[in-house]
């Protein structure tokens, strides 16, 4: 099903589905374990694939900087602040359909596991 913008489906109180919050990536759910904030809405969602890759490098940025073990070395630093430059200039070249719709898809492993659920929602 096409969907206008990328975010992660809900269940409204009603019992409808809605798109009405940020994707949840693993790597996001990670730093936000780590209390490491990502300056991002919860219920931001994207209309752009650039808006949402831009975001995904600045939590990179992020973890740069207020985790305290992500770089080992001076050496080590700039590696990766290099590939962080390097694919914020080359992200255009590799990106083909710039706008919507996009499609949903699910995880290639769907188990009790993989699901995130909110306490106090069961799926039955």
């Amino acid at each position: 099903m096409p969907h206008p913008q990328i975010g992660s489906s809900t269940i409204e109180h009603q019992g409808f589905i809605s798109l009405s919050d940020r994707p949840l990536t693993l790597r996001l759910h990670w730093l936000e374990n780590e209390c490491i904030t990502t300056d991002i809405d919860r219920q931001t969602t994207y209309s752009t694939v650039e808006s949402y890759v831009l975001d995904l490098l600045l939590y990179h940025d992020i973890c740069l900087i207020h985790q305290l073990n992500s770089i080992n070395d001076v050496a080590d630093g700039r590696k990766h602040m290099a590939a962080i430059a390097l694919m914020r200039s080359v992200l255009r070249q590799f990106i083909v359909s710039r706008r919507g719709p996009f499609i949903f898809t699910l995880p290639i492993c769907i188990r009790a596991a993989s699901l995130l659920i909110k306490i106090g929602i069961s799926l039955d």
